[in-house]
């Protein structure tokens, strides 16, 4: 099922990568549609839908720890 829902987009993008003499133009093609199809999954549904977590306390902040329940 989402094979098929790709599928024109991943030919207009061989397309594109072919007339640019791309010498994998299929193989690219999907490349190209995986990484932002996968930013765009992370944004949603993975961890970066969640608020981010900072490395180290905000100095700005006061009592704040840099962890989750830190937002």
């Amino acid at each position: 099922m989402y094979e098929k829902g790709g599928l024109l987009i991943r030919r207009r993008c061989a397309s594109v990568l072919s007339a640019a003499e791309s010498l994998e133009p299929e193989r690219y093609a999907t490349v190209l549609v995986a990484g932002p199809d996968g930013a765009i999954f992370d944004a949603i549904a993975g961890m970066g839908s969640l608020a981010p977590i900072t490395s180290r306390a905000d100095p700005r902040r006061p009592g704040s720890t840099g962890g989750l329940g830190d937002r």
